[in-house]
């Protein structure tokens, strides 16, 4: 199922905006691009209190407003930063995030495994600076199966102190109609 194409560009632009990223961050990058905002929310109330303490508490903003993650779903990440601009309200966003995780991507944890392992074999093909050693790769096979959550590494949050949510498209437009 691998779409060599669309991985190489996501790859690349990765690379491109974050120099520094490990492969727990591109695990992150093709997790969102397949499986969107879904995982993100345990309840709505617990997201909007993340939300705001995240916005209270947040000193940097090194991320691109947004950034097209698409993969498998039409996904983008949304910086904080459109919220600290106005260029959006805090609702419109929280809602938009919302809705966005209500999507429902079917995808087995096999094909997600599977996927990952040919994206695996990219970076290695196209000689990223990742550390790719048999710990890192047996780690983010492991959370492939689903069983476990990846977040950014120490080195990626320290380097971009990442802010977003995920947005599908369609939520992405409403927001920003003059973008997409």
């Amino acid at each position: 199922m691998l779409d060599e194409r669309r991985a190489r560009q996501l790859l690349v632009e990765e690379f491109r905006t974050h120099p520094k990223a490990q492969l727990t961050d591109y695990y992150k990058l093709f997790f969102h691009g397949v499986f969107g905002a879904e995982h993100m929310i345990v309840d709505k109330n617990a997201a909007r209190e993340a939300l705001v303490h995240e916005l209270e508490s947040s000193e940097r903003f090194d991320q691109p407003l947004w950034c097209d993650v698409s993969y498998v779903v039409r996904m983008f990440r949304v910086s904080l930063q459109v919220i600290m601009r106005k260029l959006v309200s805090k609702e419109d966003y929280l809602k938009a995030f919302l809705q966005s995780a209500e999507e429902k991507i079917v995808f087995t944890a096999e094909e997600w495994t599977r996927e990952w392992q040919s994206v695996i074999g990219l970076i290695s093909e196209m000689s990223l600076p990742v550390s790719c050693d048999r710990e890192n790769v047996a780690r983010t096979l492991e959370a492939a199966s689903l069983k476990s959550p990846m977040h950014h590494s120490s080195q990626y949050k320290e380097n971009y102190s990442p802010h977003y949510r995920l947005l599908t498209k369609k939520q992405f437009c409403l927001l920003f109609p003059l973008c997409v």
